[in-house]
C-alpha cells in the first residue's frame, strides 16, 4: 500500500469546503492508496470534526488527524498588509515541519480547501522534488507577481494553494527562520501572504509542477490553463462555488462532491442553485465582464474549451 500525506488547514467557516475536498480525494483514490489527513483546525467545533469523520470513516485505509497550532506562534503574521480574506489558518503551513513534529510526516501535499482532486493523488506525491524544498504550480498571474515581488522574471512565481513539501528538508534547514526574518525585514513590501513569503524565501529552491496539479480557476475566461478535466481544480477569487449565483468555472465538479458529505443540498436548494443560480450567474458574469467578448483571452479560452480535444 502507498502511504499518501495530505495537510489541510481550515477554519470553521471553510469546514463545508474542507469536506467537499476531502470527499473528491477519498472518490478518486487508488483502493492501494493509504491516505492519512492531517487537518490543522482553527476554532473548529467538535460536531464539525465529526461530519469530517463521517467522511474518512467510510474508507478502512484512512486516517485523520486532528491538529489545533497554537495561534500564539503567528501572530506577527497577522501584521501583515495583505488580503483581507487571508485567516490565520492560511500561515499554518509555513510552520508546518514543526507542527508535525510528532508525527512520522517527511513528505505532504498542501491543499487549500477551495479545491477538489479528480484523481489518485499518488502520482503527485511520488514525484521526486530533485533535491528542491517543494514542488508547486506556476501561478495564474505569474508576470505581475514577480514584478510585485522583485523577484528576476525568468524566476515561476508558483501559487501556493497546493504544495509538495519535502517536510524532512524544512525542518533540516530550519526554514521557519528564514521566513521570520524575511517578514521582519520587508514586512512593508509584504502584499501576498504566504504566497508571496514561500516564492521569494524559497527562491531557487522550487521545482514547478504541471499545471493539471493545481488549475486555478474564477470564471470561464480566467483559468490557469485550459485542461478539459485538470487532477486538482483551485477555485480562486471571491465567485467560490458555494456562492450562489458563482461564476466560477468547473463548479458542477464542486456540487459533485458535495453530494457525499453531510452538506447534500436538498432536492429544493439543487433546483435553485442549478437553474435559477445558473440563469443569475450568466447575468453577473456579464455584469462583471460587460465586454468579455471583446476580449482576445475569451476566444481563446472559447476554442481551447470547445474545439479542441
Amino acid at each position: 500500500m502507498g502511504r499518501i500525506n495530505i495537510c489541510i488547514a481550515s477554519d470553521n467557516n471553510y469546514v463545508q469546503p474542507s469536506c467537499v475536498l476531502i470527499s473528491s480525494v477519498l472518490c478518486n483514490a487508488k483502493d492501494t492508496d493509504d491516505i492519512e489527513i492531517y487537518m490543522l483546525c482553527d476554532n473548529v467545533p467538535n460536531e464539525n470534526k465529526e461530519k469530517i469523520k463521517e467522511i474518512t470513516g467510510k474508507r478502512d485505509n484512512c486516517k485523520i488527524y486532528f491538529i489545533n497550532p497554537d495561534n500564539n506562534n503567528f501572530t506577527q503574521y497577522l501584521t501583515l498588509k495583505t488580503h483581507n480574506y487571508l485567516s490565520i489558518s492560511s500561515y499554518y503551513r509555513l510552520n508546518i515541519h514543526n507542527i508535525l513534529s510528532k508525527y512520522d510526516v517527511e513528505k505532504i501535499i498542501y491543499l487549500d480547501s477551495d479545491m477538489v482532486v479528480n484523481t489518485s493523488l499518488e502520482e503527485l506525491y511520488n514525484t521526486d522534488l530533485d533535491g528542491n524544498f517543494i514542488g508547486g504550480v506556476v501561478d495564474i498571474s505569474p508576470i505581475r507577481m514577480n514584478k510585485k515581488t522583485k523577484l528576476p522574471l525568468l524566476n515561476k512565481y508558483i501559487n501556493s494553494g497546493m504544495l509538495l513539501i519535502d517536510v524532512k528538508k524544512w525542518r533540516d534547514n530550519h526554514i521557519e527562520q528564514l521566513f521570520y526574518k524575511y517578514i521582519q525585514e520587508k514586512k512593508e513590501e509584504i502584499f501576498c501572504g504566504d504566497q508571496q513569503i514561500i516564492n521569494v524565501v524559497l527562491n531557487g529552491k522550487i521545482k514547478i509542477l504541471d499545471p493539471k496539479w493545481n488549475l486555478q480557476t474564477s470564471n470561464f475566461m480566467n483559468r490557469s490553463s485550459y485542461i478539459k478535466r485538470p487532477n486538482i481544480i483551485h477555485y480562486i477569487g471571491c465567485s467560490k462555488p458555494w456562492i450562489y449565483a458563482s461564476y466560477n468555472y468547473f463548479k458542477d465538479y464542486w456540487f459533485k462532491y458535495l453530494d457525499m458529505t453531510p452538506f447534500a443540498l436538498t432536492k429544493e436548494e439543487k433546483n435553485r442553485y442549478e437553474k435559477k443560480g445558473q440563469i443569475e450567474s450568466i447575468i453577473r458574469y456579464i455584469k462583471h465582464r460587460p465586454l468579455i467578448f471583446l476580449h482576445p483571452k475569451f476566444w481563446l479560452a472559447f476554442f481551447c474549451t470547445y474545439c479542441f480535444k
